[in-house]
């Protein structure tokens, strides 16, 4: 999102301005204020549960560990960031503000949308590959792959601050390409054929009629495909709740680069900084779904609370 096409001054009153009006600022800024504690404590609450609950501490779980860190610290910073942006506008600290944001946006973005990715292809490989899940996704290719859609998303930001008025266009094509478009693909893909092998195994272990054979073995066979199930499903969830809240970021990108300078641009982002603010909310969401569709998160969870009581 660029804040520094249009400028708010104190000397020209009427002049076209991006930062809302009084009472708007005072309602943008608690709502990011309460997104921002909801999002830092839900997703502290998360990872705390992993690290202290041994059963949870699994391959699946420490990539939604770094889903859940990149939800924390989105919460933390960027919600933090655009409240200063509003108080202050452009002057006198819209300069660097300006700078910071366009770091932060792209490497929040880049690590959300990857990490998602992450998780939908550990799905499917634990769906689709259940026999060899643990000799393609050990713990040393998890935290590997984690580290590197961390360092990926700092490289892709890194260059943000400095690019001039002209390329801001050219950055946000190519980041759109890389941070929302490339991690969708393999996000479809990988829920195309999830979907698809889901229902296949349910067709599998329907068990005849009269069949008595195998009993125990038959409900270990439901039991594991209802559970791959279910994960996959909470996973597509989260998938659907980011593509809802973030995508009118993408129209206001769009309305962005096809409105005419001045004007029609500050309108844009008046509307687009409630986007931003409806795309990081959903930072706050992802530890309740885990919650609410998890009994293992719920056990751990009430134990926690339980223990501080």
């Amino acid at each position: 999102m660029e804040l520094t096409e249009t400028k708010n001054t104190t000397d020209h009153p009427h002049e076209c301005s991006w930062v809302p009006p009084h009472d708007e600022i005072i309602l943008y800024v608690f709502l990011n204020i309460l997104f921002s504690c909801l999002a830092v404590c839900s997703n502290f609450v998360f990872m705390f549960a992993v690290f202290k609950t041994p059963n949870l501490q699994t391959v699946s779980n420490f990539f939604l560990c770094s889903l859940a860190l990149a939800d924390f610290s989105a919460g933390l910073f960027v919600n933090s960031l655009y409240s200063c942006i509003v108080l202050f506008g452009v002057s006198p600290s819209g300069l660097w503000l300006s700078k910071v944001e366009k770091f932060v946006w792209i490497q929040t973005l880049v690590c959300n949308t990857f990490s998602l990715a992450l998780v939908s292809i550990d799905r499917y490989i634990a769906v689709l590959y259940p026999l060899k899940y643990y000799t393609i996704i050990n713990e040393r290719r998890c935290f590997f792959s984690i580290m590197s859609v961390w360092v990926l998303s700092i490289v892709l930001a890194l260059p943000a601050p400095f690019i001039s008025e002209k390329g801001v266009a050219v950055l946000w094509s190519i980041g759109g390409v890389i941070s929302v478009v490339f991690p969708f693909i393999i996000i479809s893909y990988c829920y195309f054929h999830i979907f698809g092998a889901v229902r296949r195994q349910a067709t599998r272990v329907e068990p005849p009629p009269d069949s008595v054979v195998s009993q125990s073995g038959q409900i270990r066979s439901v039991t594991s495909a209802q559970r791959q199930q279910k994960a996959a499903v909470t996973t597509s969830i989260i998938v659907v709740f980011f593509i809802v809240l973030f995508s009118p970021n993408i129209v206001f990108a769009f309305l962005y680069a096809l409105a005419e300078e001045g004007c029609d641009q500050a309108a844009v982002l008046r509307s687009w900084l409630w986007g931003v603010l409806v795309a990081y909310s959903g930072s706050f969401i992802n530890p309740w779904i885990y919650g609410l569709r998890s009994k293992e998160f719920r056990n751990a969870f009430n134990q926690m609370f339980r223990c501080r009581n």
